[in-house]
């Protein structure tokens, strides 16, 4: 049986808010999201009263946009076993994305 899961990342909505900006690099954010998918097909994962639904899957269908597709195509290219697809939205590929943000111009644009 097919199942979404809509994941709210790291100082969103009613994901935890950890203090200090170094809480919030991108290598930290990619670790979270891949602990989740790994986290998905375990036995005694949980979420609000609903168990095992996901027991036994072991690739996830990844579905991003913006900010949250840079995240998911960092940890595609770190962790490929846990992607069955990808699709990014509104993100550069990630060798461009590198790139403009080293730019400092281009990056105080962007926030």
């Amino acid at each position: 049986m097919p199942s979404v899961v809509a994941v709210d990342l790291r100082g969103y909505g009613d994901s935890d808010k950890p203090e200090g900006v170094e809480n919030y690099n991108l290598n930290e954010i990619v670790h979270d999201v891949e602990l989740f998918i790994e986290a998905l097909g375990k036995k005694n994962f949980f979420i609000q009263n609903i168990t095992n639904i996901f027991e036994g899957y072991k690739k996830a269908i990844v579905l991003a946009h913006d900010w949250g597709g840079a995240i998911a195509q960092r940890l595609a290219l770190k962790r490929p076993e846990l992607f069955e697809r990808l699709v990014v939205m509104n993100v550069p590929h990630p060798k461009v994305f590198t790139e403009l943000f080293k730019k400092s111009e281009q990056r105080k644009k962007s926030w």
